[in-house]
């Protein structure tokens, strides 16, 4: 309904139903009037199974008319031509951030991505494997990487495809169980600021922190549904890191390393377990500290040296 809009100049973010490619090419048509988005969602109403699937998805040439558009996220389940995919969008050159579709089988992405070369961030979603090319020389913008990895046999082979992307900041891993072997190309992540890692299984944490590059530029860690056998023992060479958070199942303990009170860049620390009793005095340590989380425990009171956090904004102790 056009004529209900007052402002279309103001619409930025635009979700769309899929049912077929012809009425996506017809809905993309009458974004025209939208001169200023830069978010699209292309959606299946369901996801997950085959039977969901409407039909094979094809990105209209008219999507080429969004000059202004930087995000697209395809949802839900598709057939779909990566290779005709990547080449289509190559021509819209404000495009940065690609989501794709859940994967119903292993894919190997095309040669074809390596020329989406103003590509800033890829999310992979799904349950099966996404191969990146062998070669990703070139992709000098990719900065951002989502993606699950239950599936690989040998997932160290992607990481180490990741470890020749020059401008590689943010890494966000799920249902992923990595062995530490897998972990010897996160010695060539330097410039990694952000890790987040969810559902994650290791037999110990300090094998990942002691892989991570000792020039690591590493500002936010964040460990969630952590299962692993021993934590991290030694916090040092986590110099630059303002946020940690890491929340675990029940069956892992947790203790807070001393080193962990040297990190003077700390702003945000969030521990979720139900396996701290009581907190180290040396907490006071922790100058620039903004924000506390300590939910989830078993603690019964505070360490005094908590009056010397003059920064402290946001202090969260329910479930204790």
């Amino acid at each position: 309904f056009p004529d209900t809009i007052k402002s279309p100049e103001k619409i930025k973010f635009v979700s769309l139903g899929y049912y077929s490619s012809e009425e996506l090419e017809k809905n993309i048509e009458g974004l025209k009037l939208f001169p200023n988005i830069e978010y699209l969602e292309i959606k299946t109403s369901s996801q997950f199974r085959k039977s969901d699937i409407k039909d094979t998805l094809k990105i209209p040439e008219n999507l080429n008319e969004l000059s202004k558009l930087k995000y697209l996220q395809l949802s839900g389940t598709y057939h779909i031509g990566f290779d005709d995919l990547f080449i289509r969008l190559q021509s819209l050159s404000s495009l940065a951030y690609l989501g794709l579709p859940f994967a119903l089988e292993d894919v190997q992405l095309p040669e074809s991505f390596l020329k989406f070369k103003n590509l800033k961030g890829i999310k992979i979603s799904g349950f099966k494997k996404f191969i990146f090319p062998n070669n990703m020389d070139g992709m000098d913008n990719l900065e951002s990487i989502v993606m699950p990895g239950e599936s690989y046999e040998n997932i160290s082979e992607e990481f180490l495809k990741f470890s020749t992307l020059p401008a590689l900041k943010n890494l966000a891993l799920s249902f992923v169980k990595i062995k530490k072997e897998d972990l010897l190309p996160f010695q060539k992540y330097s410039k990694l600021e952000r890790l987040y890692l969810s559902n994650f299984e290791i037999g110990n944490v300090q094998d990942l922190v002691d892989n991570i590059s000792q020039e690591n530029n590493l500002k936010e860690l964040r460990i969630e549904n952590l299962k692993s056998n021993k934590g991290i023992s030694d916090y040092s060479k986590l110099k630059n890191l303002e946020k940690l958070h890491i929340s675990s199942y029940s069956d892992y303990k947790i203790s807070l390393h001393e080193s962990l009170y040297d990190l003077e860049n700390l702003k945000s620390l969030t521990v979720h377990t139900d396996s701290l009793f009581s907190l180290s005095e040396n907490l006071g340590d922790l100058k620039n500290l903004e924000e506390l989380k300590f939910s989830y425990n078993n603690l019964t009171s505070l360490p005094s040296q908590i009056g010397k956090l003059k920064k402290l904004r946001h202090l969260i102790l329910r479930n204790n």
